[in-house]
């Protein structure tokens, strides 16, 4: 921990036994002799395996040098993570398998003009999909990566969302429960379960903030022994923290 965390995530790789893998992102010190630093912003990688229950250091990073991890846009398919990266012109993935990562662009149309939307990176149906908002639009956009090999995106939806933002003009998608049902986070305290078909809505205070970020967890009643010994949790079926 002597170098500041920049992201951490987590990826289950199968759940009978359970096995899992953690994947950190730091901040090396900067070493200015190097030319490499003037070109990219290099970033630790670091890998915890469940099965070893030891962490091991990958290759660094290289970020364009302007580019860096958006906080809170983790999403995990096809057994990679994804974040947004710091300008939101680019998604980047790390494979966890392969211990590799890639680097690729939005939809062409969303980020040709992305500085005045608002853009969320969400699963939808199992796909990696993200959603695009204008500033002063009553619209969102919903772009699903039908290829994930090819980079493929389509537009499935553009769904009017005027009646959410005459209540909060910022409201924007965090995560998608199902195909159909959209959790908006509207302030700090409050979210809208927001049927995208049929415009419904359902809101829901909350005790405490979302500004640390909101995530999809499933699982059941058996439990889990995290740490191979005696330490285990049990968890409900299709919980959203």
């Amino acid at each position: 921990m002597r170098y500041q965390t920049l992201e951490t995530s987590m990826i289950v790789i199968r759940s009978n036994p359970l096995h899992y893998k953690i994947v950190r992102f730091s901040e090396p010190k900067p070493r200015y002799q190097d030319k490499k630093f003037y070109r990219y912003h290099l970033v630790r990688c670091e890998l915890f395996d469940s099965k070893t229950w030891k962490w091991k250091q990958l290759e660094e990073v290289k970020f364009p040098q302007t580019e860096l991890l958006s906080r809170n846009t983790t999403v995990s398919v096809n057994g990679s993570l994804h974040w947004l990266t710091w300008k939101r012109n680019n998604i980047f993935a790390f494979h966890v398998n392969k211990e590799s990562y890639s680097i690729f662009s939005l939809p062409l149309p969303v980020s040709e003009d992305n500085k005045s939307k608002d853009i969320a990176l969400v699963r939808y149906k199992g796909k990696l999909a993200i959603t695009s908002i204008g500033r002063e639009d009553s619209f969102m956009e919903l772009w699903v990566m039908e290829n994930y090999d090819r980079k493929e995106w389509n537009k499935t939806h553009t769904v009017n969302i005027e009646a959410l933002r005459r209540k909060e003009p910022y409201t924007r998608p965090v995560a998608f429960c199902n195909a159909d049902i959209a959790l908006m986070k509207e302030h700090d305290r409050c979210v809208t379960f927001f049927n995208i078909t049929n415009g419904s809505t359902d809101r829901l205070s909350l005790e405490k903030s979302l500004n640390h970020g909101c995530f999809p967890f499933q699982s059941n009643f058996e439990l889990s022994d995290l740490m191979g010994e005696s330490a285990s949790m049990q968890v409900s079926d299709n919980t959203l923290l």
